[in-house]
């Protein structure tokens, strides 16, 4: 899922993604009609997207101690 998939999938929510740390995960935020904000934290909007929509985003596994 990408970032135009999620907005056209859930036109009521609104979304910010941002990196403010140079080399560390990015931030996305969902804020929902009532205020409420949503944040989770990926290595990429992908992986992001992914745990915030866990059914309909592929999971990207970051390399482990033995990879």
């Amino acid at each position: 899922m990408t970032l135009d998939d999620a907005r056209a999938a859930y036109p009521h929510l609104g979304f910010c993604v941002y990196a403010m740390e140079p080399g560390e995960k990015l931030t996305l935020e969902i804020h929902a009609p009532d205020g409420t904000i949503f944040t989770f934290y990926g290595a990429t909007e992908t992986a992001a997207l992914a745990l915030a929509f866990p059914e309909t985003a592929p999971v990207e596994i970051e390399p482990g101690l033995f990879d």
